[in-house]
């Protein structure tokens, strides 16, 4: 209202805000030395007289207004005093139905402001306010560790709680956070499952979070009922749908995975085209899983099924690894089928793997596909 310009409420309430701050300068020192600031002796007053003007008391949306710019400025004593005037719990409900209040505290806001609203208004309000399991969870999302800190050193989330703040802080990569909370969860001797760390390293997988699933791998192996050869093994089968090599690398040194799950992985990542994957499964092949794999065949079934990236990625693997260009008569197949990007890619091979093909047979192969004559002619 005061930026829409009032003379008449100007006059009116400005007075009483100043005669108030006077007042109340005097009456309580300890809140101006609790805000660490100048400014909160005014602002406190000015909101004071705002709120107890009927004409600016609209009900709820007039309080909500009021909270949503306290908690945006970091108002603490707003937000004591709305806490204290309106009735009981109405605060924690502003909260828990407005999701840009509790963004702008946990994203932008600062530790005191949340301690503000921590504060119990009454004895008789609940140890843990229904807002601040959605606000711990935009926390974890922000990366506010100092937030995050702040809230579990002064009331005891649920696990579903604790849940949902790991998730979030594996899918965001905040290391720092996913530590914070499984630690938290060990001091409060809150066990997580083996499928709610299942689910976290989901979360950490598919986002490509490796320092996160690190956390929750370590986790996992200190529980005593969790299989991690198993464990490991779910893991990874998803981390190569998402065609995540760094995942791949980290399940393989924290886990003891199956041969025969090794295999199925290198199998579907090169029906995928995962070409990190395969050529990280490959270097590591030593170690017996994939020791009979033919690369060669590998790559022809790269180039039969169009995955340049993955054909170009074993082109650099080298020594026993080396794939044989010209093993599979890949070219006339690349034309066959109309792979323009392999075909491409194998075109401008040099040295010992130039491929020295029949420009007519090259031709008719590709009769069927017209556009890729043009590169034959190159």
């Amino acid at each position: 209202m005061l930026s829409r310009g009032f003379p008449g409420v100007l006059s009116a309430v400005l007075p009483a805000a100043a005669a108030y701050a006077v007042h109340d300068a005097h009456r309580r020192p300890a809140l101006c030395a609790a805000d660490h600031s100048c400014q909160a002796v005014p602002r406190y007053s000015l909101w004071r007289a705002l709120f107890t003007q009927s004409q600016y008391k609209r009900g709820t949306l007039s309080a909500a207004a009021a909270l949503e710019r306290a908690c945006k400025h970091g108002d603490i004593g707003t937000i004591r005093l709305l806490k204290r005037e309106l009735p009981g719990g109405a605060v924690d409900d502003f909260l828990h139905d407005d999701a840009d209040i509790l963004r702008a505290v946990c994203a932008d806001g600062d530790v005191s402001t949340v301690r503000a609203l921590l504060e119990p208004a009454c004895a008789s309000d609940a140890p843990f306010p229904s807002w601040l399991g959605r606000a711990l969870r935009c926390a974890c999302e922000s990366g506010r560790e100092d937030i995050v800190r702040d809230v579990l050193q002064r009331v005891a989330p649920r696990r579903c709680h604790l849940e949902r703040a790991l998730s979030a802080a594996c899918v965001h990569n905040h290391v720092n956070i996913v530590q914070l909370v499984l630690a938290h969860a060990r001091a409060r001797d809150i066990a997580f499952n083996a499928q709610q760390l299942m689910h976290a390293a989901r979360d950490a997988y598919t986002a490509g979070s490796v320092h996160a699933l690190c956390g929750v791998l370590d986790a996992a192996a200190a529980l005593p009922d969790v299989d991690m050869a198993r464990f490991g093994t779910h893991v990874m089968r998803n981390a190569r749908c998402c065609g995540c090599a760094d995942v791949v690398r980290l399940v393989l040194d924290a886990c003891d995975v199956p041969h025969r799950v090794v295999r199925r992985v290198f199998d579907a990542a090169c029906d995928d085209g995962h070409a990190d994957v395969v050529c990280l499964l490959l270097r590591r092949r030593g170690a017996d899983a994939l020791r009979d794999v033919d690369t060669s065949h590998v790559f022809a079934l790269a180039c039969e099924r169009g995955h340049a990236a993955l054909a170009q990625a074993l082109l650099t693997l080298t020594g026993e690894h080396a794939v044989d260009v010209h093993a599979h008569d890949v070219l006339r197949r690349s034309c066959v089928l109309g792979n323009w990007d392999v075909l491409d890619m194998l075109l401008r091979l040099t040295g010992r793997r130039r491929m020295e093909c029949a420009l007519a047979k090259s031709l008719r192969s590709a009769w069927y596909a017209p556009e890729l004559c043009y590169v034959l002619r190159l």
